[in-house]
This record gives structure tokens, C-alpha cells and sequence, in this order.
């Protein structure tokens, strides 16, 4: 079985150059997984290097959907260890709630 098998995967990474981004995303395609432009029930994961580079948009449909936002650190580990790896629900929570404080929009609330 693919790494990424049955994954959408969305990507916000404004800062990364463009062949690691390319690289990052074949690599998820050549492992099974689809690559995502919208925030909904069907995305598996959010990789992003930076949570201001998250829209309020995308930050309310993060939270609408509860879809785990993870670092490039994570694909990587889930790529070496060839299995998709469980989100640290702490991280993951600790995440949400850097992207809440982040945001200056009055509909995200820590949960």
C-alpha cells in the first residue's frame, strides 16, 4: 500500500522554493495520495511552513472540517518511515491554536 494512499493533500507553502515544492508534491502523488487546491470533507491533510500564510478562509475551513494541519517535517517522516504516520493530536491542536491566534477573524475560537 501507497504512503498516501486515499490522501488529499493541500499545500500552503509560499516560502518554499519552487523544485522542493514540485519534489514534495510528486512525491506525494507517486505515493498514492492527490494533491488538493480547496479546503473540504475529501482534503486529508494541510502541509504549511508558516500559519500567516493561512487565509482567514482557509482557516475557517480548517476548523469547519477539523482537517490536520501539518509541517513538511511530517510528509518527510511519513515518506522515510514508508506509512502514513498518526497527526500528534497535541501538535495538531497546539497548531490550530497558533492559527487561531493568528487570525484577527472573530468566527475562530479556540476549541
Amino acid at each position: 500500500m501507497a504512503v498516501f494512499e486515499n490522501c488529499s493533500v493541500l499545500f500552503e507553502l509560499k516560502v518554499l522554493p519552487y523544485k522542493e515544492k514540485k519534489e514534495l508534491k510528486s512525491a506525494i502523488t507517486e505515493n498514492g495520495g492527490n494533491i488538493s487546491f480547496v479546503v473540504n470533507k475529501k482534503c486529508s491533510l494541510i502541509v504549511t511552513n508558516d500559519v500567516s500564510n493561512l487565509s482567514s478562509n482557509r482557516l475557517r475551513s480548517i476548523q469547519k472540517y477539523q482537517t490536520p494541519v501539518v509541517g513538511v517535517e511530517y510528509v518527510n517522516s511519513c515518506l522515510e518511515k514508508g506509512v502514513l504516520l498518526p497527526v500528534d493530536e497535541i501538535q495538531a491542536g497546539h497548531f490550530l491554536s497558533l492559527c487561531v491566534l493568528s487570525s484577527s477573524s472573530p468566527l475562530l475560537t479556540k476549541a
